[in-house]
């Protein structure tokens, strides 16, 4: 089920672009800035970082929760996630697909592999699977406007 609520939320927003994609030489760069947004998520060290990648107006949804809504509740969000004392560790990413829809639209499929840090120990492994639908800002810089992840462990 949660695998068919993000290609559905995927396939959403790919219907919505009205624009053609961007050149090859324009394309490429622009996949290596999106997966370097994902990629330093998954290496900041406080929610406020990891939330930083967001649009102010950006929207999370973990599935089974409330979305957050705004940069400011996003951070909440993180932070809420760990105890005082501990911290989000990711093990790995995968960043599956990009889609660029445009030259300022685009859609990531991704698999993360993180574990919670209590007071210098690691809790186990869980894998969670999302996509990301991102927008150029007006300076250039990719962000994200909506992400969708599936916890399979929560």
């Amino acid at each position: 089920m949660k695998k068919i609520i993000l290609v559905s939320a995927c396939l959403a927003l790919a219907a919505c672009s009205s624009n053609g994609a961007p050149d090859a030489a324009s394309a490429q760069k622009d996949e290596a800035a999106i997966k370097q947004v994902l990629k330093d998520i998954t290496s900041s060290d406080s929610p406020a970082k990891m939330a930083a990648a967001f649009a102010e107006d950006g929207e999370w949804i973990i599935v089974g929760h409330a979305p957050y809504k705004g940069r400011a509740a996003i951070e909440k969000g993180i932070a809420g996630l760990t105890a005082p004392g501990s911290k989000i560790v990711f093990d790995s990413l995968d960043v599956k697909e990009v889609i660029l829809l445009s030259d300022h639209q685009a859609l990531t499929k991704s698999v993360a592999v993180y574990h919670i840090d209590a007071n210098g120990k690691a809790g186990p492994a869980k894998r969670n699977e999302f996509a990301d639908y991102l927008v150029k800002s007006a300076d250039g810089a990719w962000q994200i406007a909506y992400e969708i992840n599936s916890d399979e462990n929560g």
